[in-house]
Order: structure tokens, then sequence, then C-alpha cells
């Protein structure tokens, strides 16, 4: 058998000419595979390959305070209305004096000229007028001249020695403009007795109707519905400054002509929703906390998709080459980041008894408090940046932590008030070290044990008892947040934690989930 098959292969054995260009070509790729490979090598890069995806959906609900920012405008409005005063009678009166000293002298004639100014333009309806001696009698023959009503009114005093002098005129109609002069002049003939006399007028002036234009100043404000219970005003600024503007012939002086003004309604509390709005569908909301009639909190529900990933394989090679496949072993990641988290609050847990031996300082807090004044004075419980320089340290370190979402909301309540309305809030807040702490506080302080983290004035930030830590159900407690933290950190916490936590509780703490996890080495 071994002679045969030793003749068969030297009969049909085929003897190379190496020099023949196809071997030589061969032999110079085969030399220069690497070089080859890293100039066209990617037709065989490896890649990983799922197979048998499939997808999960499920609804995840979250928490986000109703704060709302308004930007009004306010500005003058001008009505142009055109009136119309009707015609109306005035009255005017007045007193002029004479000096004479009562003498008689011979054939003079002597003159006393006088005069008063009309007040209105319009018809003279009427005019009254009495010319009195204060010192001696009148006696003689005397001319009175009141023009332009009238010319001339003479009078002889020789047989009664008057002492008063007294006319009307009414029903006149006559047309007098403003400021012009009525004389009122008496004239003595010789041998008449002057005495000093005093003159009282008076009269009424119709005047005519009056047509003019008056302006109406009003102010319109974008935000004049706003509800002033939930929303305060944060600046008013003005944007149109002053100056004076026509308006039909009528300039309008105006301090400011526009102003800018933004409004805060509601206050800043909640927001888990951020990162759910970013990879899961909005389907709907609920308001669970209202007031005045605006919602200050809801909780939104949205729509989530899971990729439930089959086995995968790394597969290599090109399709017009040889392509090699090597399946890949691998468990759940949400799984694995649930469990690390069990293990993670068991391992603070245990730090915290390690560290304090207060079997009363498990995931302890600290109360702090913010202010919101009224009418944009200041608020530090927002994180505006305008308001940051007006706040305590003690706000800033309340900022911080709630920025680094380590703070919970325990309520709000007024400050200050004036006449009965509140022109100042404060928010009480508890911080925690860690987000796991304030999770766990959250989700098994509050929501599995009913202990209640006190009012806005009274936050009560205490830590969990040994015993209330073993009634909670970490099963129960989700902890998605925290997994980016994790991953981040790309490190699995201790289970000799656990022990210790164990060991300072004298029971065995464990949770079911976590029992079954591989130990990692120290």
């Amino acid at each position: 058998m071994a002679q045969s098959l030793h003749v068969a292969s030297n009969k049909n054995r085929v003897n190379l000419d190496k020099k023949e260009p196809y071997l030589l070509q061969a032999t110079k790729h085969q030399s220069n595979a690497e070089k080859i490979l890293n100039k066209k090598g990617y037709r065989y890069k490896c890649r990983e390959v799922s197979t048998n995806s499939s997808q999960e959906f499920y609804k995840k609900t979250c928490r986000i305070s109703n704060v709302q920012k308004k930007t009004c405008l306010r500005y003058p409005v001008i009505d142009i209305k055109n009136t119309t005063i009707p015609p109306e009678n005035k009255n005017f009166n007045g007193i002029l004096y004479s000096n004479h000293k009562n003498p008689r002298l011979g054939n003079i004639d002597i003159k006393n000229t006088t005069y008063f100014n009309i007040p209105y333009n319009g018809l003279l309806k009427s005019l009254f007028i009495d010319i009195k001696a204060t010192k001696g009698i009148w006696d003689g023959i005397y001319s009175i001249y009141i023009y332009p009503i009238l010319n001339k009114i003479d009078f002889d005093a020789w047989p009664t020695k008057k002492t008063e002098l007294y006319y009307s005129f009414s029903s006149l109609n006559i047309n007098v403009h403003l400021n012009q002069k009525i004389h009122i002049d008496t004239l003595s003939k010789g041998f008449s007795l002057v005495p000093a006399f005093t003159i009282k007028y008076k009269g009424v002036i119709q005047v005519p109707a009056i047509h003019k234009k008056e302006a109406l100043v009003s102010f319109y404000d974008t935000c004049n519905n706003i509800n002033k219970n939930v929303c305060v005003k944060i600046s008013d600024e003005c944007i149109e400054p002053e100056g004076t503007r026509t308006f039909s012939g009528i300039n309008i002086y105006q301090p400011c002509w526009k102003y800018h003004v933004k409004y805060k309604c509601g206050y800043q509390k909640y927001n888990t929703c951020d990162e759910l709005a970013q990879k899961c569908n909005f389907i709907a909301q609920k308001c669970i906390e209202e007031k005045h009639g605006y919602c200050f909190e809801y909780e939104r529900t949205y729509k989530c998709t899971k990729i439930n990933e089959g086995p995968k394989e790394i597969v290599c090679g090109g399709p017009n080459s040889i392509q090699f496949k090597q399946k890949i072993e691998k468990g759940s990641s949400d799984d694995f980041l649930k469990a690390t988290s069990f293990l993670a609050g068991i391992n603070e847990a245990g730090e915290s008894l390690s560290k304090h031996q207060d079997r009363l300082n498990i995931f302890k807090g600290r109360g702090y408090s913010c202010g919101e004044g009224a009418i944009g004075i200041y608020d530090c419980c927002s994180g505006d940046s305008n308001f940051i320089h007006q706040c305590t340290e003690n706000e800033k370190a309340l900022q911080q932590s709630r920025d680094k979402k380590l703070a919970i909301f325990v309520g709000r309540y007024c400050s200050k008030r004036v006449l009965g309305v509140c022109i100042a809030h404060r928010q009480g807040w508890c911080a925690f070290d860690t987000k796991l702490s304030r999770i766990i506080q959250e989700q098994g302080r509050k929501n599995q044990l009913n202990i209640s983290f006190g009012s806005g004035e009274h936050p009560n930030c205490s830590g969990i008892t040994a015993t209330q830590l073993q009634r909670i159900d970490f099963t129960r407690i989700d902890f998605s947040e925290f997994f980016q933290d994790i991953k981040d950190k790309n490190t699995l916490p201790n289970n000799s934690i656990a022990n210790i936590l164990s060991n300072k509780l004298k029971t065995t703490f464990i949770p079911e989930a976590n029992k079954n996890q591989t130990k990692v080495e120290e």
C-alpha cells in the first residue's frame, strides 16, 4: 500500500519552474503581506455583529417644576380726543380808587381818568358800576364817561349833594377781548366840589365755545393678564428713553417710551426629565401640584425603547475573502449595573457606619435653605447667575449640591410679609454627600418607610437607622440614575464592605440580587 502511494505520488508530480512570472508575483505578495494588509486592510477589518436582537418598550415617569419666564413690553398709548367746552358766562369784578382832596376849584374843569382790563374774550353781557365818595360829597355838575360802552352821562349834583352814583347796563352783547381797557372817567365842571371816591365794578362776559384736542395717555402691557399670585417681576428695563413726541399737533413728554419687562412664574425644585427627554418619546403629563390656577409641578410619562441584544460574534474578513467568526459570551450590561448599584449602596452604608460609629448616621444629610425675593430683588433658589453675587455661602453650596443632583426639595414657605402680602419666600432642602445617598434616602426612607423630610422651614435630614435600613427593599429602588456614574468610574464596590455592614448590623443584609454576583478580588 505504501509502495503504491509512493509510485502514484511521483508519477503525478509536477515540477515548477521558480522563475515563472506568476510564481515570482505570488512570492512577492507573500513577503509583503503585512504591508499590503496595512494599505488595503479596510477590507479585512474585524467587526462586532449582534444576532437575534429584539426591542422592548417600557414607560418611565419623571417630575419637573413648571418654571416659566415671560417677557413683556409696556408702552404708552396716546389717544387724541376732540373736546368742546360750551359757551359759559363768567363773572368778573374789581375796585378802582381816586385821591382828590375835596377842593372847590372855581371855574376850572377837573378830569379824573381810570380803567380796568377785560379778563376774557367774548361778549360783555352786563356791567354794573358803583361810584362812591369816601371823603366829601358830589356837589356840582359832572360828566361820567364809560367807553367803549357809552360816551357820557351827565348829572347835576347841586340840589341833592350826592355821595354815591350807581349805573347798571344789561343786555349789552358787546364783543370784548382779553386785556381790553374799559375806561371810567369823571369830569367836573367849574365851581364843583370834587370828593375822593372809589369805583366798584362787576360784570358778566359770555365766553364762546372752545374746541380743543386733548391727549389721553394710558399704558399697554403685553403681560397685563399675568397671574400675580404665582409670578414675580424680575426686571423692568427702559429700552426707548425719555423724550417729547408730537401727536396731532400736541407735544407729549414721557420719561420712557417703552419698557422691557420680565417675570418668573413658579419656582424651581425638581427636574428629573432631561435624560428621558433625550432618549425617550414624550407621551403625557399630569399636574401633581396646583395653586392659584397655576400648576407648579408636573409628572411626565415617556415611552422608552430597550434593545435586547442576542449573542455577538466577531467577524473578520470581507465578502471576497475568507471570513472568520468567533462568538462572544457576554451577560446583560443592565444586570451588571443593577447589581453594581446594590453593592455600591451597601458599600456606602458600611463606610458610613465604619467612619462614624453611629447607628443613626447612615446616609445622613444636611439642611439648607435659599431665598426668593419678590419683584426681582434676588433669587438664590433658581441658580440664576444674575443674582448669585447676592447669595450667601450656604445658598451657593446648596446650588452646587443641586447641580450635582445631591439634594432633595423639602418645602417652600413665606419668610416675610408686608400688609398681608408675601414679599419673600424661602425653600428648604436636604443635601447629601453622594448621589447614591440621595437616591436611597428619597426612594427608601421617603417612599418605602414613609419617613418625612420635615417642612420647608424645618427640614429633617437625619440619617437612616440600622433597623430602618434592614426594612428597605433594595430591589425596589431604581438605580438607573446612578448607572452613568458607575460607567464613568468603571469600578465595582468591594464585597468585603457588605461584610462590614452585616457585622455592624449583626444580621445578614446583602440583598437577594447581590448574593449571586461574582466575588470581586480585593
